[in-house]
């Protein structure tokens, strides 16, 4: 694993002189510090962008150290695949979205859950196959027989742990900081699962229905980390319609690419993974909204109230692809059928 991260993930030093000295004249996008902010917009920059939210959330020890951020960017940059939505600028999206909430929220969390969870922001995705965990289990693909219940968080995991590992990263913390950094890390990634979130969202709703959630402890400090990364997961849901509606064409582009696989298989795709029932995805969207994407914000602001903007911009969204849904039930008008045409 080492020989293969050096070799073909590493950035040449020509790569890494280039990003040192970009950075030095970066110009800071204005609505950077707004949720609204997509990376596509700063295309060229994200590199950059990166390392600059690392150097505002991270310790000092690491803030400090340029090149070995840089490096490590540029590594996670080339560990995720080339897919129209699972990619490096989707990383950017959710470590974006979690340097708002962290950076509004400073003294809510500590030190090591702060790098924790930018860390596993930025690598949550890393080498993903643009398929499902559903599909991996149905074909007895290798990563399933490895692991018995999240089988795409656990390699996306278990490669940043490599990565972190083999670059030394953390080499200031001691023994316990460090477990206590990978420890966070696992759950805030596994969390990405949204099966996970779901059975993570009951616990809590449990806990606060009989008034025992209790953000101090440890337990359900974990549940509410869980309740962030699946936010920040999501967050393309919380932009404005046109690249709201972007983001979802592109993870619709994978889904369509397993639907295909599918039906060589001679299974029966959802429909939302089925291109034959593309005209459904406004419907698709509205169920997804309903379901998972609005309870999670609203679940979050419960538990964080300043990230209120995330679920009004997700709510904004759901009414766009309501009214989609609504136009396509409404009568439409014919030519053939108008007075003019009568006459």
């Amino acid at each position: 694993m080492e020989k293969l991260l050096q070799s073909k993930f590493k950035p040449s030093e020509s790569e890494m002189e280039y990003f040192i000295n970009s950075y030095k004249t970066l110009r800071m996008p204005m609505d950077f510090l707004s949720y609204k902010w997509c990376p596509f917009e700063d295309e060229e920059n994200m590199v950059e962008l990166c390392v600059h939210m690392m150097k505002d959330m991270l310790e000092p020890q690491l803030a400090t150290n340029d090149p070995l951020l840089f490096e490590l960017t540029c590594i996670v940059r080339n560990t995720y695949r080339d897919l129209p939505y699972h990619n490096f600028e989707h990383a950017v999206g959710v470590m974006h979205c979690a340097y708002i909430i962290l950076k509004r929220n400073r003294g809510l969390f500590d030190q090591i859950e702060v790098t924790s969870i930018m860390i596993s922001a930025l690598c949550h995705d890393v080498d993903h196959p643009g398929l499902t965990n559903s599909f991996l289990v149905t074909i007895n693909h290798p990563l399933a027989k490895l692991y018995e219940k999240s089988p795409l968080e656990h390699h996306h995991y278990y490669l940043c742990y490599y990565l972190l590992k083999n670059f030394k990263i953390f080499q200031h913390l001691d023994s316990n900081e460090y477990s206590k950094l990978m420890n966070n890390i696992k759950n805030n990634i596994l969390a990405t699962d949204l099966a996970v979130f779901l059975e993570r969202r009951r616990n809590i709703l449990k806990l606060k229905r009989n008034k025992a959630f209790n953000i101090i402890s440890e337990p359900d400090r974990s549940l509410m980390k869980s309740i962030l990364m699946t936010a920040c997961d999501l967050s393309s849901t919380c932009k404005p319609f046109p690249p709201a509606r972007m983001y979802t064409e592109a993870i619709i582009k994978e889904f369509y690419e397993q639907g295909d696989k599918e039906k060589m298989l001679g299974l029966i795709p959802a429909s939302i993974m089925n291109r034959d029932l593309s005209a459904r995805l406004p419907e698709e969207q509205v169920r997804f909204y309903v379901s998972l994407a609005l309870p999670c914000y609203s679940l979050l602001v419960q538990i964080i109230p300043n990230t209120e903007q995330l679920y009004y911009g997700c709510l904004k969204v759901y009414f766009q692809w309501q009214l989609e849904v609504d136009k396509k039930s409404q009568p439409v008008w014919k030519v053939e059928e108008s007075y003019l045409s009568a006459e």
